[in-house]
């Protein structure tokens, strides 16, 4: 009996951590086909940039960055939260001596409880019975074109850069190239598109039908998706519709900003179970952050299975190792394609760069599987941006930062000593927890040593 149900939980684990990539090469697939574009225009729209406690330096960046553009808006609402009145001063002075203050508004709101609240509170004030577009730009983004006139919500595609040149800020460069081809095949497939924060597009008019974001969601702009689909609206995206995004180069950026994410994910799935139920690929898109949890699950219960020598049906060892090989040259493919072959150094520095990443998820994935299930059972979480300068605190605080990682690598470790000692080491199916073991404890290892060194 025992046996049975173990060999259940294994399956269960297998379909939970491959079913996210097949679902990415299919709708990858259809992604690269996608090619619809819209004419630039100039015209005029309203831009919405919070900012929380963000340095100064950050801010001048965003409006040297977008300089044009901003000057082309009806108006850009600075959205400062946390901030003093002598930081604002001291801002404006910069901003005013480089000639940077043409149509911007500051807004000061007081300790908002995440960035939903702070929109509205500038939406408020700004929504009336006239028609025009709302723009949401984090102020780590650069703008590179004007946004679509004729259209209520549109969803904008994201290229990542870096400010600090790591093999982790690589990966996550290329890694957005996929990301955002997948989210196209999402789009082909099914006429839905999760809205990305920074860059959507919204017109007053769906804001007075659909309401303003909500505050209750950590991901409130996946939350207006999922929204508006359900009240009829169509959600568009074109791919000349770009915009420049930072992304993290270090583990404790990226680490903070997959966190709020997982749990905005669990949050989502709660909250719209009975519309996700009719329309199950969203609910497959926002559970994704599962593979990587469920691998670490399922290496430790195969570890378990050889210590205590549980036999293992041979179909489904061949199985788990057809579907090991089947993700890794998939991915190492897409990749390759979207990197290119200028030369062989290059293909071979994107390549690690994107296994730092997967890297990085795997290490993470106690982490984000704790804040999933928080998001799902409805547990209070506190909405941190992501860092957009990224600093490290004093070394004598740093290693407790990786308690969890450092635990988990001792843990896995320990199961492989055991299986060596006492188990059947030798099997087909041990190739799936040995191998995570060796990611989970070499990444554990890189991350500690360049952010404690």
């Amino acid at each position: 009996m025992i046996e049975i149900i173990i060999i259940a939980l294994i399956s269960l684990l297998t379909a939970g951590t491959f079913i996210t990539p097949i679902f990415q090469t299919i709708i990858y697939n259809y992604g690269r086909k996608f090619r619809r574009e819209y004419e630039k225009e100039h015209h005029k729209t309203i831009l919405l940039v919070p900012v929380k406690r963000e340095p100064a330096q950050v801010l001048l960046r965003f409006f040297r960055e977008n300089r044009e553009i901003v000057s082309r808006s009806l108006a850009t609402f600075l959205i400062c939260d946390e901030y003093s009145l002598e930081e604002i001063e001291n801002i404006i002075k910069e901003l005013f001596r480089e000639k940077l203050t043409e149509n911007v508004i500051f807004f000061l709101s007081k300790s908002s409880k995440n960035k939903a609240q702070a929109l509205n509170k500038a939406l408020r004030s700004i929504v009336s019975t006239r028609d025009f577009k709302i723009v949401v730009v984090d102020v780590d983004s650069i703008l590179t074109c004007t946004s679509p006139t004729n259209v209520d919500i549109v969803s904008s595609i994201w290229r990542g850069y870096s400010t600090i040149r790591s093999l982790l800020g690589r990966g996550q460069e290329i890694g957005y190239r996929l990301f955002m081809k997948m989210l196209n095949g999402l789009y082909m497939i099914t006429g839905w598109r999760p809205t990305l924060g920074s860059g959507l597009v919204l017109s007053s008019r769906s804001i007075r039908e659909l309401g303003a974001f909500n505050e209750d969601v950590i991901l409130e702009d996946v939350e207006y998706s999922i929204r508006a689909i359900s009240r009829g609206y169509r959600i568009s995206v074109f791919t000349n519709y770009v915009i420049n995004v930072q992304v993290p180069s270090t583990y404790n950026a990226l680490l903070r900003q997959q966190v709020r994410w997982a749990y905005g994910a669990g949050e989502l799935l709660r909250k719209y179970s009975r519309y996700i139920m009719r329309k199950p690929v969203i609910g497959l898109y926002l559970s994704q952050y599962l593979s990587y949890p469920f691998q670490l699950i399922l290496a430790i219960v195969l570890y378990l299975c050889s210590i205590f020598r549980i036999n293992i049906p041979m179909i489904l060892q061949v199985i788990i190792l057809l579907l090991i090989v089947y993700t890794s040259c998939t991915y190492a493919i897409w990749c390759l394609q979207e990197i290119g072959f200028k030369s062989i150094s290059d293909v071979k520095s994107s390549l690690v760069s994107i296994n730092r990443v997967n890297m990085a998820y795997a290490v993470m994935s106690p982490r984000i599987f704790a804040s999933f299930l928080s998001g799902i059972i409805g547990v209070p979480f506190r909405w941190i941006p992501t860092p957009k300068i990224e600093t490290l605190p004093p070394v004598k605080d740093r290693l407790r930062m990786y308690i969890v990682e450092l635990l988990f690598s001792i843990i896995l470790l320990a199961l492989l000593l055991f299986s060596l000692l006492e188990g059947s080491i030798f099997q087909l199916y041990m190739i799936d927890p040995v191998a995570f073991t060796i990611t989970y404890v070499w990444g554990t290892f890189r991350v500690v040593e360049r952010e404690l060194t």
